[in-house]
């Protein structure tokens, strides 16, 4: 399974993403099998994604918005989502 997470809210002080280095959405993979699509739920967001997303950017943030990606989700020109700012992390 694979997150999309957009809309974050860096706390970065008042500096820029591009001053601080950090992506506008990040899409997370290797979210471990016990977690099929159907059983995604907000306290799994809270405990596990939110926390890696601030170990992997050294950054802390005030929360976002996510989605499930299926196979074919459009993530390329052409499609609908082809973000210039983006971090994948690995859970």
């Amino acid at each position: 399974m694979i997150l999309l997470l957009t809309k974050i809210k860096w706390d970065t002080d008042g500096e820029s993403l591009k001053e601080c280095r950090l992506p506008e959405n990040v899409i997370v993979v290797g979210l471990p099998n016990p977690y099929p699509r159907e059983t995604v739920s907000q306290q799994f967001i809270d405990d596990i994604v939110a926390e890696k997303l601030t170990e992997s950017f050294g950054f802390c943030h005030d929360g976002f918005q996510w989605e499930v990606l299926n196979e074919t989700h459009d993530t390329h020109t052409g499609g609908g989502f082809y973000p210039d700012m983006l971090g994948v992390i690995r859970i």
